[in-house]
This record gives C-alpha cells, structure tokens and sequence, in this order.
C-alpha cells in the first residue's frame, strides 16, 4: 500500500480504498471540515480511537468508499502542501478532487485551490459541463456563472434535457434556458433601439444650405441637431455651419436625399442581416449574436460634398460596436445561489446579476 504523509508527525492514518495510506492531522481535518469535525468527535468510533493516537501509534480510518486521488488532493489542499498539488490538472482529477470536497463540506476551506484548478482546466479547454460541474461540487458561485455563460454561447444545452431531475446537475437546462432568454431580449431592445433611431431619421427634414454655389461647398444642417439634440450623430457642434453663419436654417435650402438614403441603406443592413424584424420573439441568443457579428456599415453609399452622411456612417458604426460589446457583455448564466434556492436565492446572491 502506498503511504503519503501529508502531516508531518500526523495523529490519523486514512486508508483510502485499501489502496493508499494518507498520514494527516485530525486537527486539520477538524477546522477544514464539519464532516472530519463530527466524525473526529466523541459521539463516533473514529473519535474514540483518536483519544489515544500519536505520530508513533496514528488512528486508522477506513475510508473503502472514496476515491484516492481525489482524497490525496482534498488532503494536501487541507494541510496547505502545496508542493504536492499539480500545476496542472486533468479534468478527471477535478471532478475527483470536487466530489470529495462537496462529501466533506470543505469548499471554504479549499476555496483558493479550487479557484486555480478551475481555471487550469478552463484554460486548457476542457470540458464546459465538467467545469460546471465541478464548480457546483465545490460550491463556486463566479467559476459557475462563468461556465454557465460559456455553456450557453458553446454547447447545445437541448443535451442537458436528458439529465433533467438527476444527478449531477439537476434541472440545469430550464434554469440555463431561460437566462438565454432574457439575454436574448435585452439584446432584442438594444437593436430595436439602433432601429427606432435610424427609422426616426426618415422623418427629418435634411438640407444642405448653400454657401459658395460657385464652389459647390455645402453645410450640412439636420435641423433636430440645431437644438441641442444628440443621436445617431452623436453630439454636434452648437453651431453646425461653417465660418461662423448665424444659428439659422437659410433661406436658400436644397434637400438632402443623400442622406435619406444612407439612413434607409443602414436600417437595411439590420434587416438583412437578420438582426432586426418587427415582433421578432423566436430567434435563439446564439443566432442573434451571431447575426450581430456580421454586421458592417455600408460601403456603398454616396455622399456629396461637406454632406453629413460621413457623420451618419460613424455613427452607425459606434451602435454596431455597441451591440457587438453587448452581445459580449449580456450575461446568459445561471447564478449559483439561485439555482440551489430553486430560481431565486434565499439570501444575497454571491455573484451579482440583473
């Protein structure tokens, strides 16, 4: 059998699954884990039997029932051996290592450790579902929410159906569906917005007010703009004309149907793109963002001179860029602590969110 003295001079001998001999302390295991606590107690044989024990003569323990490597691992993890945990760790391993963790009640204990092998098999592109398990199993709210929400972006959680009401992680898939669906719909008004905005541009009577017809050269004047408004232009000037003209809309105005077009060409992008339809409810989060992905402005648009199309275009891309940030950003997890209090915790929850 293989012996690993994890305490120098421990007290308790575990011998785990007849296969390994671990040398621990029983005061360790008392402070880390409230299962070690009541076992080690007066009330329980393996209590008793510690009465007498030293690092000449330790107790045994037989645990035939748990797993060796994951007990190795929880064991360093409790007497702060780091030398000899992994640097790396497999997925199998973290699993093994969590499932001991959740049967002592140590996750506290062994916060900062299950944080780095978290994130070492997380990095290493291992399983999603494993590393959601895992974190449920050591009772990690942010690593949870985080591989939720990759879960949600990555996988096809319809497979999560099958172990619906069972072990390991039951009910997940209702939970996890319908943070996608709230996703989904914030995304949904933050498009219908943009579209709100640049549909709102149809209405608006564009000009171009003539300043030297020998040259050609045009200002261009929305004039919502001239009252302080901001928009889809983002923020202009006070006084929108150039060299100085007074804040007035002149007398001599042609329309501007260059611009009308740039607004119909953009709300078309969004169209198209399948990004925005009227009452549009049944598109799932992950064709939503990836319809949003492939949003561009349109590079075929004309402008005449000192036209305000440019401004319009810049603008159009700053809202592309936002909707694609917040594709980003939209959390579409499942919080811990809701999830255990079925849909709502009981308490605060450990990982903010909406």
């Amino acid at each position: 059998m293989e012996r690993v003295d994890i305490a120098y001079n421990g007290d308790v001998s575990l011998i785990i699954s007849g296969a390994v001999q671990l040398n621990v302390s029983s005061v360790a295991l008392g402070t880390t884990s409230k299962v070690f606590r009541a076992m080690l107690g007066p009330n329980f044989a393996e209590g008793q039997s510690i009465r007498t024990a030293s690092a000449q003569r330790p107790a045994e323990i037989r645990l035939p029932n748990d797993d060796a490597d994951g007990m190795r691992l929880l064991c360093a993890a409790l007497h702060q051996r780091n030398d000899l945990l992994p640097i790396q760790i497999e997925a199998s391993r973290l699993l093994s290592f969590a499932a001991m963790v959740n049967k002592y009640g140590c996750a506290t204990a062994v916060q900062h450790t299950a944080t780095y092998f978290l994130e070492s098999v997380a990095k290493a592109g291992g399983s999603t579902l494993d590393v959601v398990l895992a974190a449920y199993r050591l009772d990690h709210p942010l690593a949870f929410a985080h591989a939720t929400h990759h879960l949600s972006r990555t996988a096809d959680i319809e497979a999560l159906k099958k172990s619906n009401g069972s072990e390991p992680l039951p009910d997940l898939y209702e939970p996890l569906r319908a943070s996608q669906q709230r996703a989904a719909k914030s995304l949904r008004e933050d498009v219908a917005n943009v579209a709100a905005e640049i549909a709102s541009l149809y209405g608006s009577d564009f000009h171009h007010a003539p300043i030297n017809e020998s040259q050609n050269t045009y200002a261009g004047f929305p004039p919502s703009k001239a009252r302080g408004d901001t928009g889809i232009f983002g923020d202009f000037p006070v006084n929108p004309f150039r060299f100085g003209a007074a804040l007035a809309i002149p007398e001599q105005m042609v329309t501007c149907t260059g611009t009308l077009k740039a607004a119909r060409q953009c709300f078309a992008t969004l169209v198209q793109a399948d990004v925005w339809k009227p009452r549009q409810t049944t598109m799932s989060l992950r064709e939503l963002l990836d319809n949003i992905e492939k949003l561009t402005v349109p590079g075929d648009v004309k402008s005449c001179q000192e036209c305000i199309v440019k401004d319009l275009l810049v603008g159009f891309q700053d809202r592309i860029t936002f909707l694609k940030q917040r594709g980003s950003d939209v959390f579409s997890g499942v919080c811990l602590d809701c999830y255990r209090g079925g849909g709502r915790s009981r308490g605060e929850c450990r990982f903010k969110h909406e």
